[in-house]
C-alpha cells in the first residue's frame, strides 16, 4: 500500500463555473495571450473551471505544480485575490486556482508565463511536476528560470489529486448518461458513515489502462489494468482511417453506425432479440464481425463507422474489466479519467452505458471536471504536504516552506563548509525534510553526506571507494566513452511513473530509423551485461577508475558558482548507482554497455554539468578547419593522378577511409587516448596515424569490397543518391576525417546527411556545432559552399536531388546525446532527411560498434571504428589496442 495525504484551506471553496463561447458552462481558461497583465486574452486550450479558495492564507500557499505528459503541459497555479497590490497581499487572504493546458510542443510558452509572474510563482527556487516531461525538460526550467523540477511519483500525484477534489470540492463528480450531465454528491467518509468515498476505483485511461483501488485518505493500490486502451485506438484508428488527430478520431466517431461493421444479435437471429439470456437484437455480438463476412476491401467501409466501432470495442472492454474489478474488491463507486476520457461526451456516453449494461443498472460510471488534472493538483498539494511536516519547534510561530526551504540550504551548506552561522535550534525541525523532499540537484551540492542512508551523515569518499574498487578487483585499464542520453526517453523512473497513467503520448517525436532492416529484431547493444558479470564488473570498474578524472574535468569546465560542490555530488550519485548495479544489474531495467554509459551522462547534466569538453571540442576544430586546405589539395591529386588511370588501385578511396579511421582516434573519453594527447598536438597525432593505417589488413578489413562497389556504381551509372553519416567526435575526427569523405560523395552527385548528437556528450560533435563547422567550412571549399546553397533551395528534406541540381549537404540532429546510438529511436527529423538514402555510415565505438555492430540494414552500410579500448578489442575481436574495424555490408 501507498499512503498520500494532502491539505488546503478549502473552507467556501466552489467551483468558479465559466461560460465558453458556445454557452456551455466550464468553458476554456483563459490567460493572457503573452503572458502580460492588461493583455488581450486567448485560449490556451480546454482547461477546467477555477476553484475558488475564499479563506486561503496566501502567504503560506504554493503557487504553482506542473504535470508534464507527452502531448500537454498541465498547470495548477494559485492567483491571490489581491494580485498586483503587494502591501495588501500581505494581509488579504483568498484567491483562486487555475488550470491550464499548453500544448507541450510549446513548453517554451510554460516558461514564458512563469517568468512574467515571477513575483508570484518564484518565490521558490523549484517547482512540484510529475509526468515524463518533468524529466525531459528540467534542463530548459533550469536555465531559463533558474528553477528546479521536483519530480513526484505520478501515481501518487494522480491519487492524491482525485482524492482532494472529491473530498473538498462540491460539484466536482458528475455522471454522463443518455445525454444527460448531473453532478453527484460525495458523502464525506467517517467510521460512522459506510456509504462515503472510500472505497473507490479510479479507473486512468491513457496509452493503457490502470485501476487503483483507493481504500482510505492516505492508502490505494494498483490492483489490475489492461493494455488496451487509448494507444489501443489511436493506432488501430489511424490503420483504419488514415485519421491521425485524436480529437478528429473522436468527432469522427460520434458521426458513424458501428452496425455497418458490427455483428448484432439481431444478425444473429434474424432480427429477433435473444430474450431467453436478456439481449436485444441491437446488442453487439462480435465488434468488426460483419467484415468477416463481407467481401468488401477497407476502402468500400465509412471511416466513421469503422472509428466508432473501434471506439465501442475498446470502450467496452474497459468498462467490463473495472466492472469485474469493482464485484472482486466490492466498490460501488468507480471514476474514469485520463487523456482517451478529455470530456468527449460521446465517450463518456459510450463507457455509461457499458457499465450500466454490464451491472444491470446496478453502478453508474462517474467522471471528474478536473479530470485532465488530477496529476497537476497532486503535484500541487506535495507543496502542501511540506508545509504542514515543517512547523516549528514547540511554542515558535509556524513559518513558510520557502523560509524553511532557504534555511535549510544554508544549514547544509554550513554543513558543508564546517561552519556554524545557522542557529542549530531553528534549522533541526527542517534539515531532515529538506534531505528528504528536495531535488537531489539542489540536495547534494549542500553536503558531502551520500550513501545509502545519506540522512545519516556517512560521509563519502570518492577517492578511497575508487583505490578499494580497482585495487582488489577487476582493474580498468583502459576506461570507457561517456553515455548516452537519450532526451526524449528517460531509464531511471519509477515503477508507478513507468505505467504512464493518465498520459497518452501523441505525434511521437522518435521514430525508428527507416533503414533498420527488420525493426523487430533490431537490438541496440552488442554487449548483454545483465548476463555477463564479467564485462559488466570490468565496465563498471573502467567508470569507477575514471570518475575522478571526469568529475575534474566538469568541474573545469563550468565557470558558475558552486562548480566544486556539484563535482563532489556527481561523483557520489554516480558511484552509489554503479556499486548497485554490481550487485543488482536489473535495479534500472535493461543493462548493456549503452544504458550503463548513459547514467553518467545522466549524472553530469543533472547536477548542471552539460559539456564537459566544450573548450577543448572549440580548439581542436579550429585547428583542424584550419589544416583542411592542405588535406583537401593532397587528396585531389591522388584523385587526379588515379583519374589518368583508371584501372589503377582505389588510392583515393583509401585514403579517405583512412583518415576517417585516423580522425577517430581522438576520443577524450577512451583512457587508451590520454597519452596521446599529452604528447602530441592533434594535427601531428593525426598524420602520424594515418601513416600507420597504411599498413592492412585491419582487423576486420572490406575495404577492397567497398572500393569495388564504388568503381561498379560509378561504371553503371547507379551511383548512391543519398547518404546519412553517423558522426562521432569533434575535431580532427568530423573535419578532417568525416568531411572529405562526404566531399567525395557531393561530387558524384550524392545528397549527403551528416547525422549528430542533439546535445554534448564527451567530445562528440553536436549537430550545432557540426553546422558552424561546415559554414566555415564553406568559406574555404566550393564544393562545400555549392552543397551547403543547394540544401538551402530544398523545399523538403526528403526532397530529392534533380538532375540540374548540385547535391546538397544537411546536417541533422539525431535526437540522443551521448555516444551510442539506439537506431530503434532517433529524431522524426532525421528520419525524414534519410528516406531515400541507399548508403549509411556508422562512424566510432559508439555507434558502429557498442550498439550496432550487428545491425542490418536495406540498405548499403559501411561501419569505421578504431578500438580504443583494449579489454574490447580482445573479447570482441581478438585483436589488439587501436585495431581498426572497416565492415562493408550490403542487403
Amino acid at each position: 500500500m501507498h499512503r498520500s495525504s494532502s491539505s488546503l484551506d478549502v473552507s467556501g471553496a466552489s467551483i468558479v463555473n465559466l461560460e465558453s463561447t458556445d454557452g456551455r458552462r466550464d468553458g476554456c481558461e483563459r490567460v493572457p495571450c503573452n503572458a502580460e497583465d492588461g493583455e488581450e486574452t486567448q485560449t490556451r486550450g480546454l482547461g477546467a473551471p477555477s476553484i475558488a479558495l475564499p479563506n486561503q492564507n496566501t502567504e503560506f500557499v504554493p503557487h504553482l505544480a506542473l504535470d508534464i505528459g507527452g502531448s500537454l503541459v498541465k498547470m495548477v497555479y494559485f492567483e491571490p485575490s489581491s494580485r498586483g497590490r503587494k502591501e495588501e497581499a500581505k494581509n488579504e487572504a483568498g484567491g483562486q486556482l487555475h488550470f491550464v493546458k499548453f500544448e507541450t510542443n510549446q513548453i517554451h510558452r510554460v516558461v514564458e508565463f512563469i517568468g512574467s509572474r515571477s513575483e508570484e510563482m518564484n518565490r521558490s527556487s523549484s517547482i512540484r511536476a510529475t509526468g515524463g516531461g518533468s524529466y525531459k525538460y528540467a534542463d530548459l526550467f533550469r536555465s531559463k528560470l533558474g528553477m528546479v523540477l521536483v519530480k513526484e511519483d505520478e501515481m501518487k500525484c494522480l491519487v492524491t489529486g482525485a482524492v482532494f477534489l472529491l473530498r473538498s470540492i462540491r460539484d466536482e463528480a458528475f455522471t454522463f448518461f443518455q445525454g444527460e450531465k448531473n453532478y453527484v454528491e460525495i458523502p464525506s467518509s467517517s467510521k460512522e458513515d459506510k456509504e462515503g468515498l472510500f472505497p473507490f476505483l479510479l479507473v486512468s485511461i491513457g496509452s493503457g489502462v490502470s485501476m487503483i483501488r483507493v481504500d482510505g485518505d492516505e492508502q490505494y493500490e494498483r490492483v489490475s489494468g489492461t493494455s488496451i486502451g487509448g494507444g489501443t485506438f489511436w493506432g488501430l484508428c489511424r490503420l483504419l482511417t488514415g485519421c491521425k488527430n485524436f480529437d478528429e478520431m473522436l468527432q469522427m466517431s460520434s458521426k458513424g453506425d458501428n452496425t455497418k461493421v458490427d455483428m448484432l444479435v439481431g444478425d444473429i437471429y434474424g432480427g429477433r432479440d435473444y430474450a431467453s439470456h436478456g439481449l436485444s437484437a441491437s446488442t453487439i455480438a462480435s465488434s468488426f464481425g460483419k467484415v468477416a463476412c463481407l467481401n468488401q476491401d477497407l476502402s468500400d467501409y465509412n471511416k466513421a463507422d469503422l472509428a466508432l466501432s473501434l471506439l465501442r470495442l475498446i470502450a467496452y472492454n474497459i468498462a467490463q474489466i473495472t466492472h469485474l474489478n469493482a464485484m472482486r474488491f466490492g466498490v460501488k463507486r468507480v471514476f474514469f479519467g485520463g487523456f482517451f476520457i478529455r470530456g468527449h461526451t460521446y465517450t463518456m456516453e459510450t463507457i455509461s452505458f457499458a457499465i450500466d449494461f454490464f451491472s444491470k443498472g446496478t453502478m453508474k460510471a462517474l467522471y471528474l471536471r478536473h479530470e485532465g488534472f488530477l496529476g497537476a493538483v497532486g503535484a500541487f498539494l506535495m507543496n502542501e504536504q511540506d508545509r504542514e511536516q515543517l512547523q516549528g519547534p514547540s511554542g515558535s510561530p509556524e513559518i513558510s516552506r520557502y523560509q524553511a526551504e532557504e534555511m535549510a540550504r544554508e544549514a547544509a551548506l554550513e554543513d558543508h563548509e564546517g561552519g556554524t552561522g545557522v542557529e542549530p535550534s531553528r534549522v533541526a525541525p527542517f534539515r531532515q525534510l529538506f534531505y528528504d523532499r528536495s531535488h537531489f540537484v539542489e540536495r547534494f551540492p549542500a553536503s558531502r553526506t551520500h550513501s545509502s542512508d545519506f540522512a545519516k551523515g556517512e560521509l563519502f569518499d570518492a577517492e578511497a571507494l575508487v583505490d578499494s574498487q580497482t585495487s582488489s578487483g577487476h582493474v580498468a585499464s583502459d576506461g570507457a566513452e561517456e553515455e548516452k542520453r537519450d532526451l526524449f526517453h528517460v531509464q531511471s523512473l519509477s515503477d508507478a511513473e513507468m505505467l504512464r497513467v493518465g498520459v497518452l503520448h501523441v505525434e511521437p517525436r522518435m521514430r525508428p530509423f527507416p533503414h533498420i532492416k527488420d525493426e523487430w529484431s533490431y537490438v541496440p547493444d552488442t554487449l548483454d551485461l545483465a548476463s555477463d558479470p564479467e564485462a559488466r564488473n570490468y565496465w563498471i570498474d573502467a567508470l569507477l577508475k575514471r570518475l575522478l578524472s571526469t568529475k575534474a574535468q566538469a568541474v573545469s569546465s563550468d565557470i558558475k558558482p558552486g562548480a566544486a560542490a556539484r563535482g563532489e555530488a556527481f561523483a557520489a550519485s554516480f558511484a552509489k548507482r554503479l556499486m548497485r548495479l554490481k550487485s543488482e544489474p536489473a535495479a534500472y531495467g535493461r543493462l548493456s554497455l549503452a544504458v550503463l554509459l548513459e547514467a553518467r551522462e545522466d549524472c553530469l547534466r543533472d547536477f548542471g554539468f552539460k559539456d564537459a569538453y566544450i573548450n577543448e571540442k572549440k580548439r581542436e576544430s579550429e585547428a583542424s578547419v584550419a589544416a583542411l586546405p592542405h588535406l583537401l589539395q593532397e587528396l585531389d591529386s591522388i584523385e587526379s593522378l588515379e583519374s589518368k588511370n583508371p584501372k589503377s588501385p582505389s588510392g583515393y578511396l583509401s585514403s579517405l577511409i583512412q583518415g576517417v579511421l585516423a580522425g577517430n582516434l581522438f576520443d577524450w573519453g577512451a583512457a587508451a587516448c590520454d597519452e596521446i594527447y599529452s604528447q602530441q598536438d592533434i594535427i601531428s597525432a593525426y598524420q602520424a596515424a594515418r601513416k600507420r593505417l597504411g599498413k592492412r589488413p585491419w582487423r576486420v578489413d572490406q575495404l577492397d569490397q567497398f572500393c569495388a562497389s564504388w568503381k561498379r556504381r560509378l561504371e553503371t551509372n547507379t551511383f548512391y543518391r543519398r547518404a546519412v553519416i553517423f558522426c562521432d567526435n569533434s575535431g580532427a575526427d568530423v573535419v578532417l576525417g568525416v568531411l572529405p569523405f562526404a566531399r567525395a560523395l557531393l561530387r558524384q552527385g550524392t545528397d549527403v546527411v551528416l547525422a549528430a548528437n542533439t546535445s554534448p556528450a564527451v567530445n562528440d560533435v553536436t549537430s550545432e556545432e557540426l553546422s558552424q563547422i561546415l559554414s566555415d567550412v564553406a568559406g574555404l571549399d566550393e564544393d562545400f559552399k555549392r552543397a551547403v546553397e543547394a540544401s538551402k533551395n530544398r523545399e523538403t528534406l526528403a526532397q530529392v536531388r534533380q538532375p540540374d541540381q548540385h547535391a546538397a549537404i544537411f546536417v541533422i540532429g539525431t535526437g540522443a546525446g551521448g555516444p551510442c546510438i539506439d537506431l530503434s529511436r532517433v529524431s522524426s527529423e532525421l528520419c525524414d532527411a534519410s528516406e531515400g538514402a541507399d548508403l549509411v555510415v556508422l562512424i566510432g565505438m559508439g555507434r558502429a560498434i557498442h550498439t550496432n555492430l550487428y545491425a542490418k540494414f536495406s540498405c548499403d552500410a559501411l561501419k569505421l571504428a578504431m578500438v580504443k579500448n583494449k579489454h574490447l578489442a580482445e573479447t570482441l575481436f581478438g585483436g589488439n589496442l587501436f585495431d581498426c574495424i572497416c565492415a562493408y555490408e550490403q542487403p
